[in-house]
């Protein structure tokens, strides 16, 4: 269960958290006393409904969340979060405890584009400014205990350095585009620019920790911000190793012991082996993004540490990595209330299907898109053709061809369907589909998701196959056959596919009883309700069916099957008709 922040206002908070006890012993000596560990983190988080444990380490000590956990696993040191699970961890250790070795070059500052920075591969100093290991955490939290009020994006963000001898001025970056660095080159360029919404949090402990700020800044193009393309939005400031706004939407806190376990390795300055983290060496804070900036989401995430508290500080280490929370999942189904058409033709069904993405991210996404994964037509699947006919028209879609189906913004929660039609030779169409969208209005489609239809997702047309043979007595004469008068038997037969489908394979053979079989139609086909008729086929027999010397009683038996095979359900059919014709038919009435 998520803690509960208390009634205590903020001040009152943070003063418990402070408070130090002065005692003069029986000796007459002045003694500082901290804080048991506990008061510290008292409800674990101040943050009401805090899913994570916002209290200076990074061990999990209650019900809530705490990095050791989020980073799991944590394999040979370093932690693996799965992917999708909205953590991150940035592994930026100096090998066997030596210097940095990547770094600013320059004069590089947070109000430039990122663009223009520089970075380097030659070493750090001074050492407080090292950046060891960087981790970050999303969480959708009910902010409010208002189940009608949506909830909000908190991110909780930390990071660990290599030497506590100096003020820290760190900084965390939030980028919506894919910001990244070159892979080699003595002053190798950083990759990306910056968007709207971007997001800076500057964080500050001096003097021992005896006065931190938090200050949080929006990038804003124009130039107009408060600070050029930085927009300060929040500010807070205390006396302690904690500070939060007023109103909890920002807070930060370091470590004040020197024995805070870390779950990760980490080999601090003056050391070659795995440590704990030496007070104010770990850091971590917490935003709601969505009361700071609204609905946004982002592609990166990036430590770094400046050279003083100023937004126009030189930049000195980074840390960076992904940090998706943008996230989409499509679907693709048979649309409600519909069932599969049989063609004209009876040779394939025509399917109308829903491609639905749905936002399942923190923020908007944009230009969402989605993609045939078969090959059209494609054998295996029956699949001959499909057409786009909503939002847009395209009468013809291709395997990989990416399709738009909403060029704006796609709100979280929200979901855009695309339908389309596809003709098919087999009873149910399966197929894949891959939907992609972009974190910001400008970048690339990179936020992915595939899906593969199911037969849950599929729909059927019941079809019915049949054929039809009839067969009629035409007249009996006798003949001249190798200079002596036969009988000939001429009939009358009619064929028709009785079936809602086409049938192919048709075979209609004529078999007396006393005469070889004759095959009329080989690998024929008939059309949904179409007919052969008249077909007319003489023999002559060897015999009567009965012995008899009566030319009255004569009788010649023969009989008709037809077989084929439906287009569509590969359903074997057949029919037949068996009739008996007399040498003598009797007279017909008048």
């Amino acid at each position: 269960m998520a803690n509960r922040k208390t009634s205590r206002p903020w001040s009152t908070w943070i003063t418990t958290m402070l408070t130090v006890a002065v005692t003069i012993g029986l000796t007459g000596t002045l003694m500082f006393i901290p804080p048991p560990a506990q008061a510290v983190h008292d409800d674990a988080s101040p943050i009401l409904n805090s899913p994570f444990e916002l209290d200076g380490n990074a061990v999990k000590e209650s019900g809530l969340d705490d990095w050791d956990s989020v980073l799991a696993p944590i394999a040979n040191g370093v932690p693996n979060p799965p992917a999708n699970s909205g953590a991150t961890f940035i592994d930026d250790r100096n090998n066997s405890g030596t210097s940095e070795t990547s770094a600013f070059f320059g004069s590089n500052k947070d109000i430039h584009e990122i663009n223009t920075w520089e970075r380097k591969t030659s070493g750090l100093s001074p050492d407080k400014d090292n950046i060891t290991n960087a981790y970050a955490k999303a969480y959708s939290v009910d902010h409010d205990d208002n189940p009608a009020t949506p909830k909000h994006l908190f991110i909780f963000f930390g990071a660990d350095r290599f030497a506590n001898d100096g003020d820290a001025a760190l900084g965390f970056w939030f980028f919506k585009n894919d910001v990244t660095v070159a892979a080699s080159g003595p002053k190798s360029s950083f990759s990306g620019t910056h968007s709207n919404d971007d997001v800076l949090v500057q964080v500050d402990f001096v003097n021992g920790g005896s006065k931190s700020e938090v200050q949080i800044f929006r990038w804003q193009s124009d130039g107009n911000g408060s600070h050029g393309f930085l927009n300060e939005i929040k500010f807070a400031s205390s006396s302690g190793f904690i500070v939060c706004t007023n109103d909890d939407t920002a807070c930060a806190i370091t470590n004040q012991g020197d024995n805070t376990v870390s779950p990760w390795t980490y080999i601090p300055k003056g050391s070659t082996v795995d440590s704990n983290f030496p007070h104010e060496s770990f850091y971590e804070g917490a935003i709601d993004v969505t009361a700071l900036i609204g609905d946004v989401c982002f592609s990166s995430f990036m430590a770094e540490t400046r050279t003083s508290h100023s937004e126009t500080a030189e930049l000195k280490d980074y840390a960076i990595g992904d940090f998706n929370l943008c996230d989409i999942s499509v679907t693709k189904r048979c649309k409600t209330n519909t069932t599969p058409v049989i063609d004209p033709t009876g040779t394939f069904l025509t399917t109308t299907l829903d491609v639905t993405v749905t936002n399942t991210g923190f923020g908007p996404v944009y230009k969402t898109a989605f993609e045939e994964d078969i090959t059209i037509p494609d054998a295996n699947t029956g699949v001959l053709a499909c057409r786009l006919k909503s939002p847009i028209v395209d009468d013809s879609l291709a395997k990989d061809e990416l399709k738009e189906i909403l060029a704006g913004e796609l709100a979280p929660g929200a979901s855009v369907t695309a339908t389309l039609e596809c003709d098919h030779t087999k009873n149910r169409v399966f197929n894949n589909v891959t939907a992609r969208a972009s974190a910001s209005p400008t970048g690339a489609r990179d936020i992915t998701d595939s899906y593969s239809m199911i037969a849950e997702d599929t729909c059927e047309q019941s079809i019915s196959t049949a054929i039809l043979v009839g067969k009629t007595c035409d007249t009996v004469k006798l003949v001249v056959v190798n200079g002596t008068l036969q009988p000939q038997v001429c009939n009358t037969i009619t064929l028709k596919n009785t079936s809602t489908e086409k049938l192919v394979k048709i075979s209609l053979v004529d078999d007396p009883t006393h005469a070889a079989p004759t095959t009329l139609i080989t690998n024929g086909e008939l059309a949904p309700g179409a007919s052969i008729t008249p077909i007319d086929h003489c023999y002559v027999p060897t015999a009567t069916d009965s012995a008899t010397d009566e030319p009255e009683q004569a009788n010649f038996g023969n009989e008709v099957l037809a077989t084929g095979e439906g287009a569509i359900s590969k359903t074997s059919v057949d029919d037949s008709e068996n009739i008996q014709c007399a040498l003598c038919p009797p007279p017909q009435s008048q």
